[in-house]
């Protein structure tokens, strides 16, 4: 029902997923720990749960900013077991070092594989704790020829990936975007090249615990700097006609996606974002529905967050265009309602489907204000007969008030954050067979 270790692991590592902002300390760590230890290689690595990312290699620089799957990374033992790993000759039956003082990791045939591939004979690693105390990452060091590991050596070794954990722990706090911006002509090479994804959340009914809908979020796949979640582009994109190729592109991928998805489970529906940007364009209605009419996906299983942040066309233009996509079928709701600019004007003239909330509404769910907020919300949508979908239930307290409050939809990381493609149908296996917990028992 709610994160595995898998996805609380690699929610944390993409927090730590920045090749621009990686200093001259974090590097200098790397240098000491080779320098200290006697081995020619010291390498920082981070791992979500698809790739492998270096962030630093002392004394291999073409490994530094490198990617690979995590499957043929020696380090995913490491991370996997969430133990250190030496091995201190991997031709010798005896190269794995144990130790009673502290638990070690079993070094497994994969990682011995990859070593033997690799050309190198000695390897120790200790794994990277985030903020989230799950590993994210590892320190560890390599050399072509059969090493020796001191019990005082270890222990320095374990002494300086705390070191680099801190570093790390800096790193996270320093302003990726405002560090190193992406520039237009990189944004379009992504949009154009596909490095822009879709990946799924889902919107839950929050009674039956059934998935309602699978909203479709962009990820920048990025070659460099790793995995970017939309606050780190979106904006750049929104304040420019590019923001159309993204949304077509981004529904294209999640409707190819979803059809398989919906084979089996036909009442699921997809969410997809629309900026306000395609309301100014005359074709904004023609488009969309020939890129679902060509998936073979029902437009009345897909529906359209037209986001709030993005004023778009005239509200007279915004009325008719939502009228015409909601006449082909489609749900229509006014996303992050809350946030930005002033909804009145479109609440009062645009008819819709319904909306979502601001997920600064569920974390205030708890004070009178946010109380009376949500009844008023809550009111105003029944007597529409408008569909509400909470965003920001990010725990059981939070989906414990919603639900008494009479939330019927929400959205939360307490459900699951954001999964590729891949995830979604082990995600749909195991969510079906979790036991909702009955609204009774929340108020015992």
């Amino acid at each position: 029902m709610f994160r595995s270790r898998d996805q609380r692991q690699s929610e944390s590592a993409h927090k730590y997923l920045d090749f621009a902002a990686v200093s001259p300390a974090l590097e200098n760590a790397a240098e000491v720990t080779a320098r200290a230890l006697d081995f020619p290689v010291a390498l920082v690595n981070i791992l979500d749960d698809c790739n492998q990312y270096t962030l630093v290699a002392h004394g291999s620089d073409a490994v530094r900013g490198q990617v690979i799957p995590r499957s043929s990374a020696a380090c995913d033992a490491v991370v996997e077991q969430g133990k250190p790993i030496v091995v201190q000759d991997v031709d010798s039956p005896n190269g794995a070092r144990r130790s009673t003082a502290r638990a070690f990791g079993n070094p497994t045939d994969s990682l011995l594989k990859v070593l033997r591939e690799s050309g190198l004979r000695a390897y120790a690693s200790i794994p990277l704790f985030g903020r989230e105390s799950v590993p994210i990452g590892t320190l560890c060091i390599l050399d072509v020829l059969p090493r020796t590991l001191s019990p005082e050596k270890f222990r320095l070794l374990e002494q300086l990936a705390v070191m680099v954990e801190e570093h790390l722990d800096t790193q996270r706090d320093r302003a990726r975007v405002a560090a190193n911006p992406a520039t237009s002509s990189e944004l379009t090479a992504a949009v154009d090249n596909g490095q822009i994804t879709p990946w799924y959340e889902p919107i839950v009914d929050l009674h039956t615990g059934g998935v309602f809908a699978l909203e479709a979020l962009a990820r920048w796949e990025h070659p460099t700097r790793g995995l970017l979640t939309p606050g780190e582009f979106i904006e750049q994109v929104e304040n420019t006609d590019l923001i159309v190729d993204l949304d077509l592109r981004i529904l294209s991928r999640a409707l190819s996606d979803f059809v398989k998805w919906h084979l089996d489970r036909p009442g699921l529906k997809l969410s997809v974002n629309i900026s306000g940007h395609h309301l100014e364009r005359l074709d904004c209605v023609d488009r969309i529905v020939s890129a679902v009419h060509a998936s073979g996906v029902s437009p009345k299983s897909v529906v359209l967050e037209v986001t709030e942040t993005a004023r778009g066309a005239g509200v007279d233009d915004e009325a008719r265009i939502v009228a015409a996509l909601r006449s082909s079928g489609f749900t229509v709701l006014l996303d992050d309602l809350g946030s930005g600019w002033s909804p009145i004007p479109r609440i009062t003239h645009v008819t819709v489907d319904g909306f979502k909330l601001d997920r600064a509404l569920a974390a205030s769910l708890h004070t009178k204000i946010g109380e009376a907020v949500a009844h008023a919300m809550l009111q105003f949508a029944g007597e529409l007969d408008h569909c509400v979908v909470l965003e920001g239930v990010e725990n059981m307290d939070r989906l414990g008030r919603a639900r008494t409050l009479g939330f019927t939809h929400g959205q939360g990381h307490l459900f699951s954050t954001a999964m590729n493609a891949e995830d979604v149908p082990r995600f749909l296996y195991e969510w079906s067979a979790q036991e909702w917990p009955r609204l009774d028992a929340e108020r015992s």
